[in-house]
C-alpha cells in the first residue's frame, strides 16, 4: 500500500516554494477578484490568481491574458466556479479527484500547463516516478532553464494525455487551460490537496456524481461565505470569553 505520508508541510497560497535548481521561485499573495470569481479567497483552493496575468505569465508559461481584436478575452460568465469541498491528501482520493476533472474538461482543453515537481516523491509508486521523468524529458527539450516548471502539454496528445493523468494527482499545480478563456479553467493544486474549476451546472453535477465517495462539489463562492461565517463565530466567542475574563477581574477589585 503507497503512504500518503507528505514530505513538507502544505504551502498556503503566496508562500515560497522549495529551491528549484538553485533558485527560489516565489508565488506571490493572490488578488481578490470580483464576486464569486475563482481568485477570490483562492489562497485555500488554489486556484491560479490575477497575478498570473502580470509578469508571471513569463516565468510560469501560461498564456492566460490573451488579446483579441484589440481587447483583453473575457472568461465565460455561463461558467461559475467550483470547488471540491475537502482538503485531499489521500493519494487515492486525490487519483479520484484530479481524474474526474481531467476526464470531465478534456473536450474542452487546449493546453495543459504542469509542474513535475511532488510533495509526495518519496511515496511515488513505479508508473508515476515514470510519468515525471517523462515530462523532466520534456521540459528539458522544450526551453532551457527549469525542466520541471511550467511544462505546456497537448491534450489531444495521446501520450501526453497519459502522462498527464498518472502524474497529476501528484503535481504541486495543474493548470487547465481553454482558449479564449483568459484565466485556466481548472486547477488541481498541491497534489489535489485543493481541486477548483469554472463548470456549467451540468458540468458540476456530472463531476459531483464522479467524487462523491470523496467529498461534495459545492460553487467557492458558497465556501467562502460559509468559512467568513466560521470565522466571525469564532471572533464573537473569542470576544465573549475577553469580555467574561475582563468582569471578572473588575468583581475581583
Amino acid at each position: 500500500m503507497v503512504s500518503s505520508t507528505r514530505v513538507p508541510a502544505r504551502r498556503r497560497h503566496g508562500a515560497s516554494r522549495p529551491p528549484i535548481n538553485g533558485r527560489q521561485a516565489v508565488v506571490p499573495p493572490g488578488v481578490a477578484g470580483g464576486e464569486g470569481s475563482c481568485s477570490d479567497g483562492a489562497r485555500d483552493h488554489g486556484m491560479v490568481d490575477d497575478w498570473t496575468r502580470t509578469g508571471a505569465i513569463r516565468r510560469t508559461g501560461l498564456r492566460d491574458c490573451k488579446r483579441q481584436n484589440g481587447r483583453v478575452a473575457v472568461a465565460d460568465p455561463e461558467r461559475t466556479c467550483f470547488a471540491v469541498d475537502k482538503d485531499v491528501v489521500d493519494r487515492a482520493e486525490a487519483t479520484v479527484v484530479c481524474s474526474a476533472v481531467l476526464d470531465l474538461l478534456r473536450p474542452r482543453l487546449d493546453r495543459v500547463v504542469i509542474d513535475a515537481y511532488s510533495d509526495y516523491r518519496d511515496a511515488q509508486p513505479d508508473d508515476v516516478a515514470e510519468a515525471e521523468r517523462w515530462l523532466l524529458a520534456k521540459g528539458a527539450l522544450n526551453r532551457p532553464g527549469d525542466p520541471g516548471w511550467a511544462i505546456e502539454l497537448d491534450p489531444a496528445d495521446a501520450e501526453h494525455w497519459a502522462n498527464l493523468r498518472r502524474y497529476a494527482p501528484w503535481s504541486i499545480n495543474v493548470n487547465l487551460c481553454a482558449d479564449p478563456d483568459p484565466r485556466p479553467i481548472a486547477t488541481l493544486h498541491d497534489c489535489g490537496y485543493s481541486v477548483t474549476a469554472y463548470l456549467t451546472p451540468n458540468e458540476a453535477a456530472n463531476l459531483a456524481e464522479a467524487v462523491v465517495v470523496v467529498a461534495p462539489v459545492l460553487p467557492l463562492a458558497l465556501l467562502h461565505a460559509r468559512r467568513r461565517a466560521q470565522k466571525a463565530e469564532l471572533r464573537a466567542v473569542r470576544r465573549a470569553k475577553r469580555r467574561l475574563r475582563f468582569a471578572n477581574l473588575l468583581r475581583r477589585r
